[in-house]
């Protein structure tokens, strides 16, 4: 961009101080125009005339050309900053649905350390309730919901599964081992 201001500039100079420089020389470039040389024709500054016109029109022809040359360096630059736009507002989203990413992350990390401390905590209780006596454990089974005896029966022990099963009436043993078996069934 500033590459492109700095043609800009230098070329409003160079047309600005050809025209000046046109304009406090007509006097010699021109003398026909002049006051002193009106009316009057002067076959030397005619041929003259005519070579400055064609120098004239040389010049016009590159300014024009180098106006081209800028237009195009403009469009080509409007083009570069629309697609860096674009990139930067593909950025923007990405590091946006990044964050989003990391968030979910983080959360699942957290549920995945609650999933572990709370197998942690159903093995212990489930050495627990395996080291007691049937008759003991059969008041505490009472008090438990069929999924949390499902959960208790899929950690223990063999031995200590026998025990959840000898605890509990056996309607409501059989209930929960139907329920186990249609688990199985359906994996």
């Amino acid at each position: 961009m500033k590459t492109l201001l700095i043609w800009t500039l230098g070329l409003t100079v160079t047309f600005s101080g050809f025209i000046a420089a046109v304009y406090l020389n007509r006097d010699k470039l021109y003398p026909s125009a002049t006051r002193s040389g009106a009316g009057r024709f002067d076959p030397r500054w005619a041929r003259q005339d005519s070579l400055t016109r064609a120098k004239i029109d040389s010049l016009k022809f590159v300014i024009s050309e180098l106006l081209g040359q800028l237009q195009k360096h403009v469009e080509t630059t409007k083009a570069l900053e629309d697609s860096l736009w674009v990139r930067e507002q593909e950025n923007e989203h990405l590091a946006t649905t990044i964050a989003g990413l990391e968030t979910t992350v983080d959360s699942l990390s957290h549920t995945i350390e609650t999933i572990k401390s709370t197998q942690v905590k159903v093995q212990d209780l489930t050495k627990t309730l395996g080291a007691m006596k049937v008759d003991v454990l059969r008041p505490i089974m009472a008090n438990l919901s069929d999924e949390v005896i499902q959960i208790l029966y899929d950690k223990a022990k063999s031995k200590d599964k026998r025990k959840i099963f000898s605890a509990l009436p056996p309607e409501r043993a059989s209930r929960i081992l139907k329920h186990l078996t249609r688990n199985l069934n359906e994996s």
